[in-house]
């Protein structure tokens, strides 16, 4: 449905020599275009999922890091602690 509506939009715009084809992100906008107008519910649960999906992602990733390195969320935040505290002993000397 979405390809058959954006090429319907396309041919409408650009078969009497009215503009230059579309590029990537004109393709782009006119799917969105499509979808918020069509479908507004779904398109923001789309962006939503997302969002959601890159933010688990970068958690998923830095658990993995840790879990590479056999170390506990709780190690790693007194680490970084104990990091800041030798760095500052040193800063006095």
């Amino acid at each position: 449905i979405i390809v058959a509506h954006v090429r319907r939009q396309y041919h409408r715009r650009f078969d009497f020599g009215q503009g230059s084809p579309l590029g990537w992100g004109e393709w782009i906008l006119l799917v969105l275009h499509f979808c918020f107008n069509s479908y507004p519910i779904q398109a923001v649960a789309t962006i939503m999922t997302t969002v959601l999906a890159i933010m688990l992602g970068g958690f998923l990733g830095y658990h993995l890091r840790l879990a590479a390195i056999n170390i506990t969320t709780n190690e790693m935040f007194k680490f970084e602690r104990i990091e800041c505290y030798e760095r500052a002993e040193l800063e006095k000397r």
